[in-house]
């Protein structure tokens, strides 16, 4: 992932460059690279509304379902660490490498 956009405490969006979707059945394991994650943080009188927006997610692509349902349990997780400390997150299969490049120019 590349960080395409960032301003604090408001907005993050990502490029996905490389991708792989290790499940087993999925013919097209790389659906997501072109793809743009974005996330909204917008503050609210009793506390923050986080917004996730993945374009280029869409039903036509294989992993539609799956990955939908991926995100849901994401957030959900997300929120749990966010108001208990520990997270939900279920990983399935090999996660042994994940790598992130910051375009430093996003952090100016």
């Amino acid at each position: 992932m590349q960080v395409e956009d960032l301003h604090e405490n408001a907005k993050v969006v990502w490029h996905v460059e490389d991708s792989l979707i290790a499940l087993p059945g999925l013919n097209n394991q790389k659906e997501w690279i072109g793809t743009t994650i974005v996330w909204d943080i917008t503050e609210k009188e009793k506390g923050i509304v986080l917004q996730l927006e993945h374009i280029g997610l869409s039903p036509e692509i294989e992993c539609y379902d799956i990955c939908t349902d991926g995100w849901r349990q994401f957030v959900k997780s997300l929120e749990a660490y966010i108001e208990t400390g520990k997270g939900q997150l279920r990983f399935f299969g090999n996660l042994s490498t994940i790598s992130w490049s910051v375009d430093e120019s996003c952090l100016a």
